[in-house]
């Protein structure tokens, strides 16, 4: 089937939207494209330090992100979640957030309203931003494939934003099989393979609709499993699954570490 007749037959179950090359697209579509400055502000907020300071200025401005670290500190006999952003730490009062949302705020994009007050960030409002699930709407798709013959991969080609053909649409369909847990465990993964096939695109683009981890260098094992200083979760327990991206640049030696009676040999990794 041509690449023209399947992007047609798909067209009902596209969303359209922006693409700028910056912001992911999720951001856009969760905000229905409603107004593109104020997202794109939202988006300025979360990753530029300068920007944050100087939007609140004169009152609160809104940030949408999702944190590289959440933890819990105490101060002035009152507990806050500190969310750790590129631009800054967030402050809010743990009592703002019901036992329900502690899942949601370590796995989903977050919508912040923030003031300062000194040097001092404060949140008086968070919401996740929890896409809803269209399962009615995904077996219509399954069988709306079916009956018109358009092949599966295809269509997970198109969902990444690529048009179907071999072999990117091979690609995408053999990678999407990362997406699934096995006995509800998650898969992580990393892939050795030629450059320029899709493998970064596909990393970033499942850090925001899949709420999985895209990592590009070398991760410590505060940053992949736990911080002990603040006891901040690592993104092991916080994401769905953790792509490791340009692997084969990691420098590594070998080393033989002698315990005891037994010889261990332990792989290092250095950027």
């Amino acid at each position: 089937m041509d690449v023209d007749t399947v992007l047609t037959s798909l067209k009902p179950y596209i969303i359209s939207t922006y693409n700028d090359g910056e912001i992911p697209s999720e951001i856009y579509i969760a905000f229905r494209n409603s107004n593109v400055d104020k997202i794109r502000k939202m988006w300025k907020n979360c990753i530029d330090p300068l920007s944050l300071t100087r939007s609140t200025l004169r009152g609160e401005t809104e940030i949408v992100c999702k944190p590289n670290q959440i933890y819990v500190k105490s101060s002035r006999d009152r507990a806050y979640f500190v969310f750790e952003l590129n631009s800054g730490k967030i402050y809010a009062p743990a009592d703002m957030f019901s036992d329900d949302m502690f899942e949601a705020l370590h796995e989903e994009m977050l919508y912040f309203v923030v003031q300062r007050r000194g040097n001092v960030y404060y949140a008086t409002e968070v919401k996740p931003l929890i896409a809803n699930e269209k399962k009615e709407l995904g077996k219509e798709l399954y069988e709306y494939l079916s009956v018109n013959g358009i092949p599966f991969t295809s269509a997970i080609a198109v969902a990444y934003g690529y048009a179907p053909r071999y072999p990117i649409d091979f690609l995408t369909f053999v990678r999407s099989l990362t997406l699934y847990k096995v006995a509800g465990n998650a898969i992580h993964a990393f892939e050795l393979s030629l450059p320029n096939t899709g493998k970064t695109t596909f990393g970033i683009r499942n850090q925001f609709a899949f709420n999985w981890a895209y990592v590009d260098e070398v991760p410590s094992y505060a940053r992949l499993i736990m911080d002990a200083r603040n006891g901040a979760l690592g993104l092991v327990f916080r994401s769905n699954g953790v792509f490791i991206d340009e692997i084969d640049k990691y420098k590594c030696k070998h080393e033989r570490d002698n315990t005891g009676d037994a010889y261990w040999y332990v792989t290092r990794c250095l950027d």
